[in-house]
């Protein structure tokens, strides 16, 4: 326990290293789950500002946000990893997570992607238009990812009704970034 917490530690000191400079990668890794995420972050006008995290036996939680110049909330992205889980269905399962955006906003919108990320684990892309907790629209993309003994969640929305063209290519080239890789000790 006390040897994954010292883990933990150093990669916090890592993220908090990449995450000080316009691009950065930022690499989780839980000994519980034998594997690692990677996604790299993109180069932006404004700055990356981790607004929480959160960890227990069952998930582990991070929301960043990102302001530019003039500190006004332009976009978060929210990770989450549920350990120990597996599931059939992403596609149902991201229905499921629908339901409770549309408990807060009954006019929220879900629409399932039929393109997939070309990473050798099950993925389910999807998007949801909502309000957020200030009434203000926003447009959601989110993946799922289901690895060998967790399922990855990534969520980026911008403060926006709508997506452009523009913003749909700069949040697929984030998404195409992520990595899941084994860890040293699974491949042993």
């Amino acid at each position: 326990m006390e040897k994954a917490k010292k883990r933990m530690k150093i990669l916090m000191i890592l993220m908090v290293f990449l995450f000080t400079n316009s691009a950065f990668a930022l690499v989780t890794n839980y000994s519980n789950t034998d594997e690692t995420i990677i996604i790299n972050w993109p180069d932006t006008d404004g700055r990356w500002i981790k607004l929480f995290e959160e960890e227990d036996d069952h998930y582990w939680v991070s929301q960043f946000a990102l302001y530019n110049k003039d500190d006004k909330h332009l976009e978060t992205v929210y990770l989450k990893i549920r350990k120990s889980m597996q599931l059939s269905n992403l596609n149902e399962y991201a229905k499921k997570l629908f339901q409770i955006t549309k408990k807060n906003d009954s006019r929220a919108k879900f629409q399932l992607n039929k393109k997939k990320l070309n990473i050798k684990y099950d993925n389910c892309l999807y998007m949801i238009s909502a309000r957020d907790r200030d009434g203000k629209k926003e447009s959601q993309v989110c993946v799922l990812i289901q690895g060998k003994k967790a399922i990855y969640e990534i969520q980026r929305a911008i403060k926006k009704p709508r997506l452009s063209k523009k913003d749909l290519v700069k949040i697929s080239r984030f998404f195409e970034t992520i990595k899941i890789n084994p860890s040293s000790k699974e491949k042993q």
